[in-house]
């Protein structure tokens, strides 16, 4: 807030852009996307942004990926009262879940974000929810992304969902033999030398 009280056109310009945003467009609270097929090694990223206070929001974003790691993290940052997001959550089910606003008490819950604010100083300025890294089957997930807007022209989150293969036992049973043979030899080595 002392920014805008030290740089007032700054506050009326970012009143503006939010007031024409809000005009020009809108984003819809409790949405589903299809990321599609996420090929490992990789990162990908989803991101959601509304124009007026919402009570309560919740996103889907929903993939397929091979057996793989997965781990995320979905941040906002707020701008007073002006923009921002009251609470944040993230939560990773299997399957593909098709509604936003009733998630069946049947889905498996994978993994929840754990969510902590960011801070400035002693202010806190922004949310972020973060989860894994944790080993998936190949097959189809859903990442429900939900919360509340507060900031009077709206609040917008963004994320990142990454994506690392998993190795296969016969790569890891050779890594491991690899390892033990230049171990042994060296050790042959010394006691030869010796």
């Amino acid at each position: 807030m002392k920014l805008l009280k030290m740089f007032p056109s700054v506050a009326k310009t970012v009143a503006a852009v939010a007031v024409c945003s809000a005009l020009a467009t809108t984003a819809h609270a409790n949405s589903v996307t299809n990321l599609g097929t996420l090929a490992a090694p990789g990162s990908y990223t989803y991101a959601q942004s509304y124009f007026s206070p919402v009570a309560g929001f919740s996103d889907l974003f929903t993939f397929t990926v091979p057996e793989s790691s997965l781990n995320g993290v979905t941040a906002t940052i707020g701008f007073g009262s002006i923009l921002g997001l009251g609470s944040l959550g993230a939560d990773l089910y299997a399957g593909i879940l098709t509604n936003p606003l009733s998630i069946p008490s049947s889905a498996t819950l994978i993994a929840s974000g754990v969510t902590t604010p960011i801070t400035s100083g002693s202010q806190t300025v922004g949310l972020s929810s973060v989860f894994g890294p944790i080993t998936v089957a190949a097959g189809s997930y859903t990442l429900n992304i939900h919360g509340s807007v507060i900031g009077a022209f709206g609040g917008s989150y963004s994320g990142m969902l990454n994506v690392t293969p998993v190795p296969e036992p016969s790569s890891a049973l050779a890594l491991v033999a690899g390892l033990g043979l230049i171990g042994f030899t060296m050790g042959r080595k010394k006691s030869s030398q010796g």
